[in-house]
């Protein structure tokens, strides 16, 4: 089930937007689940205990809070999350270019913009979910994003993978079969 963050300050725009991501959802046939927070603290305390988000709506002026700050915030958290950034000054579109988000909207075409924005975002999630490196860790194998990744050190028999949430996972396994075994078919699936 797609699980997406809606972040706005003004609570009739986060319910619009709630309203309108439901209805494309439901049209689509994708099951999904929309979550509204009215800023940027809420949702920082949702993540922090364990919620995940596919899709993140982010006003970038949320009253006394950065959008952009809050942004950068949850890109190391959730890395694998689409940003998409929701305002009614199209003045930062260029400033948003910094944090790479998937897609920029302006508030004045949400009703004409959300249902192909939404669209194209559960298309390129589907794209990443075959797009993953498998560790064989103690408790079993775990699939980690590629977008997780920020890179993959050699240290002796061992591959230190770096997370961008800050955790690392170490593997005796050679570099060269870590990032090699896309050819195999072993270390990476398509």
């Amino acid at each position: 089930m797609l699980q997406i963050a809606i972040c706005d300050d003004n609570r009739a725009d986060g319910q619009m937007m709630k309203a309108l991501l439901s209805e494309s959802l439901q049209i689509m046939g994708e099951p999904g689940c929309c979550h509204i927070f009215q800023n940027g603290k809420a949702l920082e305390y949702e993540v922090e205990d364990g919620q995940d988000f596919d899709l993140l709506f982010l006003d970038i002026e949320l009253g006394d809070e950065d959008g952009f700050l809050l942004a950068k915030r949850l890109q190391s958290s959730l890395p694998a999350s689409l940003l998409i950034f929701v305002s009614s000054y199209e003045k930062y579109v260029y400033d948003s270019f910094k944090l790479q988000p998937f897609r920029f909207l302006p508030k004045r075409c949400l009703t004409q913009m959300l249902s192909e924005t939404l669209s194209a975002a559960v298309a390129e999630l589907k794209r990443r979910e075959n797009r993953f490196l498998l560790v064989e860790n103690g408790q079993g194998a775990e699939k980690i994003p590629l977008e997780a990744i920020t890179y993959i050190r050699q240290r002796g028999k061992y591959a230190c993978i770096a997370k961008a949430d800050g955790s690392r996972n170490r593997v005796r396994r050679t570099l060269k079969k870590s990032v090699g075994g896309a050819a195999g078919g072993t270390i990476f699936s398509n």
